[in-house]
């Protein structure tokens, strides 16, 4: 076993550590023992002797098993953990926190005691100056409970170097891998300050942990994919230790004998890697360097993060991973145009549109076929009649170009003008659209239509639908908590989701209505469900705690949706509080991005009302109101460690959905 001195806390460390996340489980609240133990003893006795855990691991049952394993070596093992905890206002759920962490490892100290998962913000907000959660460390380092402040991390590299230059931490935990290299420039700044780096997934959270043979087969003298992967991260200079959660004892075996059989790893080895991994990719044609010069695409495609996936199948070989990956991605490369504006910037005179169609023939399950969707564009409404703007889209997936005709199938009452449409020749890889007028014959929030789409001797049907919400402009509005507010809609409605699964959600339920006027969007809710429970869970993150949040994406019309928090994207969040001492009136309203939003507020005999002023301002990206925006509103409940229990939203939509449906579409009538 390698090891070697982690930065300045002078502790000498083994270079592959274990990461106790993945461990063998029994239950989702219980690990393996039968399994885990030996794996632990073992790891010890072959050198390895920095283990790292947190206190939700293994549904909070990880710091247990390390510390029954570990106990009667305790004085020979560097112990690094995590609090969740950054709430200011409540020092003693961090403080519950670090003793039920020191029970449960059955230590007297913690060597590294992390900060769980931060970035600049929320240290700004909670843990930096006076009053914040950094003194809490500084107070329990004297009490000897900790002897090494660190973080862990998954932000931005600039964050990184902003927190580096505190110079209040020893360690940081974060992510390096083959496969994502964004944070090495920061990660030298780091080490050149002294910090101890201490990388987490360093075979990319299990993506390069199989068998591949063109992974493999970079560079010529490496057992496997694994070892290739760890190779290359132990040998960048600025690395001190691997954490690898490692879940078998083979698997343990092959990662120590990687580490151990090739004596130093040296920064030419880290060199070699890197150069092997750019000249695959010249040779796939896909050397893109990520340098944003073909961004925004107009047709919303994310350019880089296509051919970054790309290369994930190309020059790794990971052709499943990256077809999930691709699959996840909003700016997928069907969306292309074949505009050519991404010609000219590119330093690296890539042909994009042709490695886009690449992309589409490689990654997306819909290659060979042509496919259509529609995007909401404005709306009209007479008296309960409501009209709307669409624009239908039609993107030849294949690469002959095809002749292709259209017929649009409304359902019910509803009307749509065109009915039929064609495109006597569409290129390969082409798109085209159509503007249509659709008229929903009834009081409906939701349009559906039957896209028949016809091409050489196929015929396929797209189902077309969108969740619609009209909002009336209402000037003169006063914020009023006081009262039940007029022409509300219920949520769950009939027919959601949430009605339906094994555990429907029939006792929890909201109202809510949206206005607006030129200065404001006005969003009024009646929850029938009583939020207040517990105003944040002891030990986790402010998020973690009941609340009602309302999504916006004021972004243009083919951006909604399409993941990311870009400028006109936001959130609100409502949570009321159950704090002893406060009084019914008060309200926790935060919103991501520096703005204020006015609100009134009152408890009901079962829950809450509130209405509150969200200003236009602050998220859209044009100077009037903007006719379609991307809309959602939810309640969310978690149990006592922090796990969801409940996610009710009007759309019905899961959570974590980042295409253009992830949102329904609010339009100002």
């Amino acid at each position: 076993m390698q090891y070697t001195t982690l930065g300045r806390t002078g502790l000498r460390v083994s270079r592959l550590g274990f990461g106790c996340m993945r461990l063998p489980m029994k239950s989702p609240t219980e690990v393996d023992r039968d399994a885990t133990i030996p794996m632990l003893r073992r790891a010890f006795e072959l050198g390895i002797n920095i283990y790292d855990t947190a206190a939700g691991y293994c549904g909070g049952d990880s710091q247990r098993v390390l510390g029954e394993a570990l106990q009667d070596v305790r004085d020979k093992v560097v112990l690094s953990t995590k609090n969740p905890h950054y709430n200011k206002a409540d020092k003693a759920g961090w403080w519950r926190n670090l003793q039920v962490s020191l029970e449960r490892l059955r230590a007297d100290h913690i060597d590294i005691y992390n900060h769980h998962g931060i970035n600049y913000d929320i240290f700004e907000q909670n843990l930096g100056g006076p009053g914040g959660i950094y003194e809490e460390m500084l107070k329990a380092r004297e009490q000897g409970l900790i002897r090494h402040i660190g973080f862990s991390f998954h932000a931005p590299p600039d964050h990184l170097v902003k927190l580096v230059d505190t110079g209040l931490y020893d360690t940081v935990i974060l992510q390096y891998n083959l496969l994502y290299r964004e944070l090495e420039e920061a990660i030298a700044y780091a080490a050149g300050r002294g910090m101890g780096i201490i990388v987490m997934g360093p075979v990319g959270g299990g993506c390069l942990g199989y068998p591949n043979e063109r992974a493999a087969s970079l560079v010529g003298d490496v057992k496997s994919t694994p070892d290739l992967a760890l190779r290359f991260v132990l040998s960048n200079k600025n690395v001190h230790v691997a954490l690898s959660g490692m879940n078998a004892m083979k698997q343990l075996e092959e990662n120590v004998e990687t580490v151990s059989r090739a004596g130093e790893f040296t920064e030419q080895d880290h060199r070699r890697i890197s150069a092997a991994i750019e000249e695959r990719k010249k040779l796939c044609g896909l050397y893109c360097t990520g340098c944003r010069y073909c961004m925004p695409c107009p047709a919303g495609v994310d350019i880089p993060a296509n051919f970054e996936i790309l290369n994930l199948e190309r020059v790794f070989g990971l052709t499943e991973h990256a077809r999930q990956r691709y699959a996840h991605l909003g700016g997928k490369a069907a969306l292309c145009r074949l505009c050519g504006k991404c010609l000219e910037p590119c330093p690296q005179k890539l042909d994009v549109p042709t490695r886009l169609g690449e992309a589409i023939q490689a990654l997306d399950e819909r290659a060979g076929s042509v496919i259509a969707w529609t995007e909401l564009r404005g709306a009209s409404l007479a008296g309960d009649t409501l009209s709307l703007k669409l624009r239908c889209l039609v993107k030849n997936l294949s690469d002959k170009a095809r002749k292709v005709s259209v017929e649009m199938l409304p359902s019910g009452e509803d009307q749509v003008w065109p009915q039929k449409f064609r495109f006597a020749k569409m290129p390969a890889y082409g798109r085209r659209q159509k503007d249509l007028q659709v008229t929903l014959g009834r009081a409906a929030d939701a349009y559906h239509l039957d896209a028949i789409i016809r091409h050489d001797a196929s015929e396929l049907v797209e189902h077309l639908s969108d969740t619609v919400l009209p909002a009336r402009r209402a000037e003169g509005y006063v914020l009023d908590a006081s009262e039940r507010r007029p022409g509300t809609i219920h949520v769950p409605a009939a027919g959601h989701p949430a009605l339906a699964g094994e555990q429907p959600a029939k006792e929890h339920c909201f109202d809510f209505s949206v206005a607006y006027d030129g200065e404001n969007l006005y969003v009024y809710a009646d929850v029938e469900d009583d939020l207040s429970g517990v105003p944040q869970i002891p030990g986790q993150s402010p998020h973690r705690s009941n609340h009602l949040r309302i999504y916006l994406d004021a972004r243009t019309p083919y951006m909604i949706g399409r993941g990311g928090y870009d400028s006109g994207v936001t959130h609100v969040t409502l949570a009321p509080s159950a704090t002893a001492g406060r009084t019914a009136g008060e309200l926790a309203v935060s919103a991501r991005g520096e703005f204020e939003v006015r609100s009134a507020w009152r408890r009901t005999p079962t829950g809450y009302r509130v209405d509150c002023a969200i200003p236009w301002r602050a998220f859209a990206q044009v100077p009037a109101p903007p006719a379609v925006t991307g809309f959602d509103i939810a309640m969310r409940r978690y149990d006592a460690q922090g796990r969801q229990t409940l996610h009710l939203n009007w759309t019905g939509r899961a959570h974590g959905d980042r295409t253009p449906s992830a949102f329904g579409k609010l339009v100002l009538v």
